[in-house]
């Protein structure tokens, strides 16, 4: 409460608060032109923090410069004359974000997580029967595939192909299948998604969200444009956007109106959403029962 109308400093900037964590986002025309805003509206946000006795911890303070263009070298702010270092990429609320967003660090972060924890699931499979391995798996491994995969995981397949295959291996693992052995039956019997599904299922919830106006306000606004009228095939369909680069189609605001217009109906006209994720869930059950092996 005490930092709330610090967004309103600056209408220049745009603030992300989390908790104890400050976001800030600023764009511009060409490389000069934005570190001349940003060094202006810094300054706008120094007297506030003066005024309301705050300091600004430098040493945790950085810039990262988003874009492709490789001919950036340099780019200099300085606050109380202390240099703010650049990155190329931080962890934002547990998501490593890279200045080229290809989410490779991320990416490369839940591969050692889960490394380890198929290093654990492997020496307890001696010990322990499917149902404890299972509860494990769930623990130790899912919640990194999980988290955040709508955003991460709607990627180049090759980026997460290593990650598909480390799942496999530990589903083999927790129903002590043998090293090639096909997984379809094994996900089927667990009642567990493949990565690939599961990001998803996990892209159609925000669309159902943003068919029924459940998501915030910035976030809502991308998704407001329908496409047919009263009546008409593809009432409950989004209407696409127009993209210039193969990156921007990963963007859930571009790649989540694909999944959604290939919905069914009675998905699409779902306003619950735990009967939405058990009806989307019998549906690639019933893929991996009839696709066979996988």
């Amino acid at each position: 409460m005490y930092i709330n109308d610090i967004c309103n400093v600056s209408n220049a900037l745009r603030l992300v608060l989390f908790a104890d964590d400050t976001n800030i986002f600023c764009s511009g025309e060409n490389l000069k032109q934005l570190l001349d805003k940003i060094i202006k509206e810094m300054g706008k946000l120094k007297i506030w923090f003066d005024r309301n006795k705050i300091s600004l911890n430098l040493s945790k303070t950085k810039i990262m410069l988003f874009g492709n263009c490789r001919t950036i070298t340099q780019a200099n702010i300085k606050i109380n004359g202390v240099e703010i270092e650049r990155v190329h990429e931080n962890k934002f609320l547990g998501v490593i974000i890279d200045d080229k967003i290809s989410w490779k660090s991320h990416i490369k972060h839940v591969k050692l997580k889960l490394s380890k924890s198929i290093s654990v699931l492997y020496k307890a499979k001696q010990a322990l029967d499917y149902k404890s391995l299972r509860i494990l798996y769930c623990s130790l491994i899912l919640p990194y595939l999980n988290y955040c995969a709508e955003v991460w995981g709607n990627n180049y397949k090759n980026s997460i192909h290593s990650l598909t295959m480390m799942q496999k291996r530990a589903i083999r693992i927790i129903h002590n299948a043998k090293y090639l052995g096909h997984t379809n039956p094994l996900f089927l019997e667990s009642k567990l998604l493949k990565l690939e599904d599961l990001v998803t299922f996990k892209t159609a919830q925000i669309m159902s969200r943003a068919k029924n106006k459940n998501l915030p306000g910035n976030i809502q606004k991308l998704f407001n444009e329908r496409v047919g009228g009263y009546n008409l095939r593809g009432i409950f369909n989004f209407k696409k956007q127009r993209v210039r680069t193969t990156r921007k189609t990963f963007c859930i605001s571009v790649c989540g109106v694909g999944v959604w217009n290939k919905l069914n109906e009675e998905l699409k006209q779902c306003t619950n959403m735990n009967h939405f994720k058990m009806i989307y869930k019998k549906i690639i059950f019933k893929g991996y029962r009839d696709g066979g092996d996988g």
